[in-house]
C-alpha cells in the first residue's frame, strides 16, 4: 500500500490558493498536508464510524461521517464548513486506501497505521538526535 496519501505529500503542482474559493481551498490543503487517519472500532475491530484525525500542526481532531457536523475542529465550528480539510481527508482515506469504512473491519489498515507509527518514531528520534548536538554546541557559546 502506497503511504503518500496518509502523509498528504503529493505538491508535485502549484497552485494559486489565493484564486481558489474556501471549498477549493479545503480540498487542497485535505491533500496536501501530513494528516493521519486512525478509525475508532469497536471491541471486535469494526469502524464505528468516527475517526481520530492527526494533524500536521499536531493536534488530533475527531471526525464523525454521519454527523451533521461532523469534525470537532475551528473551521466546522467557527466557519460552519460542512466539509473542513479533516472530514475531507477521511473520505480520501477510505477511497485511496484500505482504510475501513463504517461497519469494516480493521484488517490489514492496522499494519499501515503500525508502519507510520514507526516512521514518526524514526523521525522523533532524529530530531531528539539533532537537538543534543545543537544544545552540545550552544554550550560552547555560554560565558
Amino acid at each position: 500500500m502506497e503511504s503518500a496519501t496518509l502523509d498528504g505529500s503529493d505538491e508535485s503542482e502549484e497552485i494559486d490558493m489565493d484564486a481558489l474559493d474556501s471549498d477549493e481551498r479545503r480540498a487542497v490543503r485535505a491533500r496536501r498536508e501530513s494528516m493521519v487517519v486512525v478509525p475508532q472500532t469497536d471491541a471486535d475491530g469494526e469502524c464505528i464510524g468516527m475517526y481520530d484525525v492527526h494533524s500536521q500542526s499536531g493536534k488530533r481532531y475527531t471526525v464523525i461521517l454521519d454527523h451533521e457536523r461532523g469534525c470537532d475542529c475551528p473551521d466546522t465550528e467557527y466557519n460552519h464548513a460542512e466539509n473542513c480539510k479533516h472530514r475531507r481527508r477521511v473520505a480520501m482515506t477510505i477511497t485511496e486506501t484500505d482504510c475501513p469504512a463504517p461497519g469494516q473491519k480493521i484488517g490489514e489498515y492496522g499494519d499501515t497505521l503500525e508502519e507510520v507509527r514507526q516512521q514518526l518514531e524514526r523521525e522523533r528520534e532524529d530530531l531528539l538526535g539533532k537537538i543534543e548536538s545543537l544544545n552540545a554546541m550552544m554550550d560552547g557559546f555560554e560565558d
